[in-house]
């Protein structure tokens, strides 16, 4: 880490983006089963794709592009939490992801 912030290079979206996968999967794993892990890591390597295009092929410095890039990944957790609290019901966790 210290190396990328030597570089110039840092990551503002780190935590929005974690935050809408936590979205995508908690919304969609009553309805779709098993197949909601891998829409939330699509989520995450759209919203990484993104940042990074935005980033090197846009010539925008890092820390702005990520940092927008944080604002609508954001917009997009609220779009598919509808903008509640969204619970995993107990069954779907220990049957899915394997939590206890």
């Amino acid at each position: 880490v210290t190396l990328v912030i030597m570089m110039g290079g840092i990551d503002l979206s780190i935590q929005a983006v974690a935050s809408m996968t936590s979205c995508i999967l908690a919304a969609f794993l009553p309805e779709f089963g098993a197949l909601a892990i891998p829409f939330a890591v699509l989520g995450g390597i759209v919203a990484g794709f993104a940042g990074g295009y935005v980033s090197t092929r846009l010539r925008i410095p890092s820390f702005i592009a990520t940092l927008a890039v944080s604002g609508v990944v954001l917009s997009a957790g609220f779009w598919f939490s509808d903008t509640k609290s969204v619970a995993i019901a107990a069954d779907l966790r220990g049957g899915y992801l394997l939590w206890a």
